[in-house]
């Protein structure tokens, strides 16, 4: 059967929903997409650190979208006493401008043919009685489709109405601020801030744009902006820092860190990206492996199309061969955030004193990948130095 002969609606206009477009657009299918919001891009709901590794996998270049490039982290225990240097010689991250990295993808997909409807919020999708979806799109207005596609993000509306259900614990409230004039910032390194005092059960971070203005945020299970005026104003490693320090921005949104924990294809759909779950539980970055799960559900779209069968055995093969493919490297990465979540501040503290240790880094330096982390996990977690690290931080 041709691809003419059936509909397909993508649900979201983010960089993964386009991008998934556009790999449907390779293979000569053509899909609408609708977007809620007028304008592409925004609000923005991520600090917008991505791998130059993953990007280069994705062929992606360095763009106009690249605000500045990191050499590594600086990961700072509760207290900030001690900070692990995480760092290599050549570059391994991009920071982002959102907007114009979605944007670029806008124009692209649009210029080839791909349709895009802004400012068309789904409400609801509903099964018909000829088995097609029903989605109702702004006010009042319906359409039909053979497959529904939801690339909505965290919000998991859509997800709802197609009855996936979603751990309560799955998801973390986040807020971040475009600070201007902050002082002692070095451009090669992102910080990272543990401690529950700091952000209860993730993190905070700063993300440098340049020399004088970052991105400040975090995720937490409790009071968000509450908690991020406090790592400002009492951080040890923030507050002297921030004193002159203006707001240019505030953004916030919701974090993904239980991977996929869920069912992320049915009768008749099938969800892509932060959607889906596929985000790194341990850093909440969604973008490399909603795009690399994309290409997948692309691929098992386009034999479905043959046959014309959208049931859920033959979409069952993307959570297949997703599976296959990064299944092994959402464990590893739910592991360790499991470990780190079970330590309070005083344990954590004396893991990263532990963490810092030469040896400890030379195996992160030389196995560690901001995308693909299981190899680096797994050595550390079985490292005999490292059990008895965490044994004497849970004994401490």
């Amino acid at each position: 059967m041709s691809s003419e002969d059936f509909k397909i609606a993508v649900i979201g206009a983010g960089p993964v929903g386009l991008f998934f477009a556009l790999e449907l657009l390779k293979r000569g299918i053509i899909v609408d997409v609708f977007e809620e919001h007028s304008r592409i891009g925004v609000p923005k709901h991520c600090a917008g650190v991505v791998s130059i590794g993953g990007l280069n996998k994705l062929c992606f270049s360095d763009g106009k979208y690249v605000l500045n490039k990191v050499r590594g982290a600086l990961i700072h225990s509760p207290s900030g006493k001690y900070s692990l240097k995480v760092a290599r010689r050549d570059f391994q991250a991009y920071i982002l401008d959102r907007e114009a990295f979605d944007q670029n993808l806008y124009y692209e997909a649009t210029s080839r043919g791909v349709r895009v409807f802004l400012n068309s919020f789904v409400k609801d999708v509903t099964k018909t009685n000829r088995k097609t979806w029903r989605i109702a799109v702004g006010k009042g207005s319906t359409r039909e489709y053979d497959l529904i596609v939801d690339a909505e993000g965290a919000s998991l509306k859509i997800a709802r109405s197609l009855g996936v259900r979603v751990p309560k614990d799955a998801r973390l409230p986040a807020i971040q601020f475009e600070l201007k004039g902050i002082q002692d910032i070095d451009e090669d390194f992102v910080e990272v801030f543990l401690g529950n005092r700091w952000a209860h059960g993730f993190f905070a971070w700063l993300v440098p744009l340049c020399s004088t203005e970052a991105r400040v945020g975090l995720a937490s299970y409790t009071r968000p902006r509450i908690m991020l005026d406090y790592l400002l104003h009492k951080h040890p490693l923030m507050r002297n820092r921030v004193k002159r320090a203006k707001i240019k921005e505030v953004n916030a949104g919701l974090v993904i860190v239980s991977g996929p924990a869920w069912r992320f294809f049915g009768d008749g759909y099938i969800m892509v990206g932060d959607a889906a779950g596929h985000v790194k539980p341990t850093t909440g970055g969604g973008i490399v492996f909603g795009m690399l799960g994309a290409k997948v559900a692309a691929e098992v779209i386009q034999e479905a199309l043959k046959s014309g069968d959208f049931s859920r055995a033959v979409l069952k093969k993307y959570s297949e061969l997703w599976e296959r493919n990064y299944g092994g490297e959402f464990k590893a990465m739910k592991m360790a955030r499991r470990i780190f979540t079970r330590l309070d501040d005083s344990k954590l503290e004396s893991l990263i004193k532990a963490l810092s240790r030469e040896d400890f880094l030379e195996v992160i330096e030389k196995f560690g990948d901001m995308d693909f982390q299981r190899s680096v996990i797994s050595r550390i977690l079985l490292s005999p130095r490292f059990l008895f690290s965490l044994l004497k931080a849970f004994l401490a």
